[in-house]
């Protein structure tokens, strides 16, 4: 008995132990097996370029590989959030300097150096979550340092004020300093420029570290113990900029770790390719919440290339307006692919619903991967106890683009436990998502790409791909529009890749075209049947000649090939032949047994004159998605059985008129399950977050869950059920779909110059409605904004594949906004975007002093700035382009929205009671078919500046929620004292409620009595200097924004021998006064 427990023992501890290797899949697609055979691929030779948030240049895991070569190689940040302006030059004077910080600095070891730059790194250079983490725990400091204060004041005697109790008084009420300043030297040497970072904010630099710029060194070095952020550093113009590098996010690092982590020899948490070298790209940046700005991405390859790259993995993506993978942009991941860099990127996060692909996924030059999990990774990561077989997470964003390409490549492991940077206080964590599938796949084209050069075999992209989709499976419950190819596997496809080189077939691609719905593409893409009749699509085929191929070879093609279909439903001819002129076929489809619900197969055409073991040469999705049938009320019935990990498709073509879709979901049987559903068509018309939705929601036997989706009238609509894989019993669903909505007269209700009164028309296309209910509102006052675009070349990298121009188009305006104002908003509309990766346009607002209040990212759509204080602000938006073309052109203008409520319209329900102004009412019944007409009364409201208007909504709603909504514009004549002369300026936008003159000067003459109690207490023979310090500090308090007033309380503190407060107070000035900088240092030097 003994022994049978001692065995099984050691039979568990084994199993949990290879289950362990789940944390970072490498068994999923046969790395260890790989690895195991052929050591000597272990990713050697291959340089790997990681386009995210940086990677952490001091993580352990990260520093070499197996044969003791430096890992990350180089370090490149296509963002502006690295640069740190270093072009305040001083001189050394007896081995001392004033800082940027105001400190006192003993240059130490370094007064051998007469010439320094200055610079600055503040809270706000670091990435949110760690200024978050370091002011999180300086006030939790804070907050037991005050509970100390306080309770020593218990009971203690009274004494007279003092400076020295002020001061405590002051710091025991308030935290002076929310997060660290520190001072940064740099300075040149016979070697090179080096940087020195004040690492402890105690003015002693020499007991730190100088850096030699990283990609020459290697050189890294930790941010002190609070921040504890390891970084590297680069040094640009003439010492006047230097670099900071670090991981913005912890993404990047995660990422690293996944493709090529070394933790030592057999470790658990090594990389796919532990032996590839890293160039560290960043195009997330930290100051605008890790997003990509100013076509970080056509820089950032750019820069692989030259670098030396092989491959480039970029998990980072987002939705493409046209997802067709001819975005303006596309060409410079071809061109990247020409120079030989091949692109692995994460296909989305947008599923489960199908043509989910993110940009620049959606090119076909770049390999897009899906995320999956395997049981091991389910029982380590998720403590499921009764994992499922292999299988797409259900947020892995789906295929086919819209065009009906396969949008998706490959899928692979999307969940590791990884590397995490060291600022982040953890050494690895487990994520998941496309970001963890795509590296996965980048490590095995490292292997099997060090495999090639080893062995002398091929190593172009199109014959890698080919020997990885002979090795692929597909995962037997999903189609191919959602896997791609599937899962591959390692030795396999090293077997096909030399079998490959042996066979050596035609290395031709060809242009495919096919016209569907929504665009040409390489693929048959059908949503939704309006029949069952059988139907044809032609395929147009020819061979892709590069523009430098010669007409001897052009005369020279000819192929034949062999064609065969997957389904029987798909008929296809036996065979075509192509000469440089191409061809075309025409595929037959009978969609006469095809139920509700996706259909999907392929159709391939292979090289009649090579063996099939090498794969089809040409392969084209065909995707079938077939409509429910609903009834005259325009509602629909689906069923569905789930088991753990399951999804179903429902598919409804919306009716004219409908807006939304009330959904009805029924659990009959089984446990507590939890389901990830997804809804949302294909538009030509919409952006991402108007036409896709995500959710999440728990069922039990009996249950119901009920839902409001928008929809787009004569789009397919699909709503996906994906049943968690984790934990879920068999249930039978029960689904009903019902369409509701109004159509409005108009899509944005306009009331002119000097009409008061307005009406909203509605008709009710789909069903008899009762018991609505109305509103209207104005909401603001927006703004055109005609300014001027200044046309600069990009300041980080001029040119992107040797000879295409970078250019910024920049805009900039002053506004004053109000008392009174909620947020601000700024609108793009109606722009024609040079780009599909929509995170690209820069906004930046600076204060009356220069200092940055805003910095983000603007977007096609409203881009919600926020709360700002009452003031003057100067706004300058960034429109970043490849080329001068788009900014000529102004392919997009601005518009200023400033939310104040003005009031709400009063509405009648007919022209006679908008005259007479009795009987309002709210409430709207219209009969199917028909239309019926609100009335309405504005509030009042003032006159405007020529180019403003009011803007606001008119929304109607049922017991169940909204079922129209619509924006308003009003517009308002100028007022004559307004009327200004063509030269004149242009008058203030006043908002309704903003505070009288009067109550303006008030507040300034509490302001001014702050002031003259700080004049009359220094005239004041008996006041003592603490009741002076009270005095100053209340002024200095009141006027933040004063950079004079700051100067005085400076000067009172050094004068009083104040000089720890002095410099507390002091270190976070040039934050809040950036143009003050020549008046501070001035002052700083005299401070003792």
């Amino acid at each position: 008995m003994l022994l049978l427990t001692t065995v099984s023992s050691l039979v568990l501890a084994l199993a949990s132990q290879q289950s362990l290797q789940g944390q970072l899949p490498k068994d999923d697609l046969g790395v260890t097996q790989f690895l195991l055979e052929h050591p000597e691929y272990n990713g050697k030779g291959i340089r790997v370029a990681v386009l995210d948030t940086g990677i952490d240049p001091g993580h352990p895991f990260l520093q070499t590989t197996p044969d003791g070569r430096r890992k990350i190689v180089d370090w490149y940040d296509a963002t502006t959030d690295a640069l740190l302006p270093t072009d305040y030059v001083a001189t050394q004077r007896g081995g001392h300097l004033t800082g940027l910080s105001g400190r006192d600095l003993d240059l130490g070891k370094y007064a051998k150096y007469q010439e320094f730059h200055l610079g600055r790194m503040g809270a706000e250079f670091f990435p949110s979550s760690l200024s978050g983490r370091i002011t999180g725990d300086r006030n939790a400091d804070f907050e037991e340092a005050q509970v100390r204060y306080n309770e020593a004041q218990v009971g203690a005697e009274e004494s007279d004020t003092t400076l020295e109790s002020v001061i405590a008084a002051r710091n025991a009420n308030a935290l002076m300093a929310d997060g660290p300043v520190y001072d940064v030297i740099v300075y040149s040497t016979s070697a090179g420029w080096r940087v020195v970072i004040d690492s402890d904010e105690d003015g002693d630099l020499g007991e730190e570290q100088a850096l030699a710029p990283f990609k020459e060194s290697g050189d890294w070095a930790t941010l002190g113990d609070e921040s504890n952020m390891n970084y590297a550093v680069n040094v640009s113009d003439d010492g006047n900029m230097t670099s900071i590098y670090f991981d913005a996010h912890g993404h990047g690092t995660h990422v690293a770790g996944i493709i090529g982590s070394y933790e030592g020899e057999g470790a658990r948490l090594n990389g796919i390719a532990p032996g590839v070298e890293f160039v560290a790209i960043k195009i997330g940046d930290s100051k605008v919440g890790g997003s990509t700005s100013g076509f970080a991405v056509s820089k950032a390859l750019d820069y692989a290339v030259e670098a030396g790259c092989q491959i480039a993995n970029m998990s980072f993506g987002g939705p493409s307006f046209y997802a067709d993978g001819r975005e303006p942009d596309d060409w410079v991941v071809e061109e990247a692919a020409k120079r030989g860099l091949l692109l692995v990127t994460s296909a989305g996060n947008e599923g489960p619903t199908l043509s989910t692909v993110g940009s620049p996924g959606t090119s076909e030059a770049a390999w897009s991967i899906a995320a999956a999990i395997w049981p091991d990774t389910q029982k380590v990561s998720y403590s499921s106890l009764n994992p499922a077989e292999p299988l797409l997470f259900d947020f892995s964003s789906r295929g086919p683009l819209p065009t009906g390409d396969l949008g998706i490549d490959f899928a692979a492991p999307g969940a590791a436990l990884s590397a995490l940077p060291s600022w982040t206080l953890a050494k690895g964590e487990s994520w998941n998502g496309t970001s963890m599938a795509a590296p996965q796949m980048a490590g095995c084209v490292a292997l099997l790409e060090s495999a090639a050069m080893g062995e002398g075999l091929p190593t172009d992209h199109e014959t890698l791909h080919r020997a990885f989709r002979l090795s692929a499976t597909r995962f037997a419950q999903h189609d191919w529009v959602e896997v791609g190819h599937g899962f591959i596997d390692m030795l396999p496809a090293l077997s096909h890749l030399r079998m490959l080189a042996s066979e050596r077939p035609a290395q031709t691609l060809y242009d495919i075209q096919i016209a569907n719905q929504f665009g040409v593409g390489e693929g048959i893409y059908v949503r939704g049947l309006k029949n069952k009749n059988i139907f044809t699509r032609l395929v147009a085929i020819a061979p892709h000649f590069d523009d430098d191929s010669t007409n001897a070879a052009k005369a020279d093609f000819l192929r034949t090939f062999s064609i065969v279909s997957e389904a029987d439903w798909v008929v296809v001819p036996e065979g075509m032949y192509s000469s440089a002129q191409g061809n075309s076929i025409s595929l037959s489809i009978n969609p006469e047994n095809l139920e509700p619900g996706l259909h999907s197969t392929r159709v391939l055409m292979f090289d009649a004159d090579k063996p099939r073991s090498i794969g089809a040469e040409i392969i084209i999705p065909v995707t079938i998605a077939v409509q429910l049938d609903s009834d005259s009320e325009h509602k629909s019935v689906d069923r569905a059985t789930l088991k753990q990990g399951d999804l179903h498709r429902s598919f409804l073509q919306v009716p004219h008129g409908a807006n939304y879709v009330d959904i009805k979901v029924t659990q009959n049987g089984g446990g507590r399950n939890e389901y990830r559903p997804g809804a949302g068509s294909v538009s030509a018309l919409r952006f991402y977050e108007d036409r896709q939705q995500r959710g999440r929601f728990f069922l039990e036997d009996g249950d119901v869950y009920t839902t409001r989706v928008k929809v787009e009238e004569g789009t397919l609509f699909e709503y996906c059920m994906s049943a968690r894989w984790t934990t879920n019993t068999v249930a039978h669903l029960d689904l009903d779909f019902s369409f509701v909505g109004l159509h409005s007269a108009q899509s944005t209700f306009e009331v002119p110059v000097g009409q008061n009164t307005a009406y909203f028309a509605f008709t009710s296309p789909l069903h008899d409605v009762s018991r609505l209910r109305a509103s209207a509102s104005v909401d603001g006052i927006a703004k055109s904004i005609d300014a001027e675009m200044n046309i600069i070349v990009d300041p980080i990298r001029s040119h992107v594949m040797e000879d295409h121009g970078m250019f910024q188009g920049v805009i900039e305006f002053d506004e004053t906004i109000p008392e009174g104002v909620s947020s601000v908003s700024l609108f793009t509309p109606n722009s024609i975007q040079t780009t599909e990766w929509r995170e690209d346009l820069m906004l930046e607002i600076f204060d009356s002093n220069g200092a940055v209040v805003v910095r983000q990212i603007m977007y096609e759509v409203e881009t919600e700035i926020g709360a700002l204080d009452a003031g003057d602000y100067h706004f300058k938006v960034s429109f970043p382009s490849l080329g001068k073309a788009s900014l000529e052109a102004r392919f997009a203008g601005l518009e200023l929205y400033l939310y104040q409520s003005q009031g709400n319209f009063t509405l009648y329900p007919s022209l006679q009671t908008v005259f007479d102004q009795s009987h309002s009412s709210s409430s709207l019944s219209i009969p199917a078919g028909g239309g019926r007409t609100l009335f309405a009364s504005l509030p009042a409201l003032d006159d405007l500046p020529a180019g403003c208007w009011y803007f606001g909504e008119v929304s109607v709603s049922d017991a169940d929620g909204t079922v129209a909504s619509n924006p308003i514009k009003v517009y308002r004549g100028v007022a004559a004292d307004e009327v200004v002369e063509d030269d004149a300026a242009e008058p203030e936008v006043m908002l309704s409620g903003m505070p009288p003159a009067e109550d303006m000067d008030a507040e300034k003459e509490v302001l001014s009595d702050l002031e003259q109690a700080w004049v009359d207490v220094q005239a004041d023979e008996e006041a003592t200097d603490a009741d002076k310090l009270i005095a100053l500090l209340e002024w200095a308090d009141s006027e933040v924004s004063s950079a004079d007033v700051q100067f005085a309380k400076f000067e009172f503190l050094n004068a009083h021998g104040l000089h720890a407060q002095l410099h507390l107070e002091s270190a976070s000035f040039l934050k809040s006064f950036p143009s003050q900088r020549e008046a501070f240092m001035a002052a700083a030097k005299t401070w003792k």
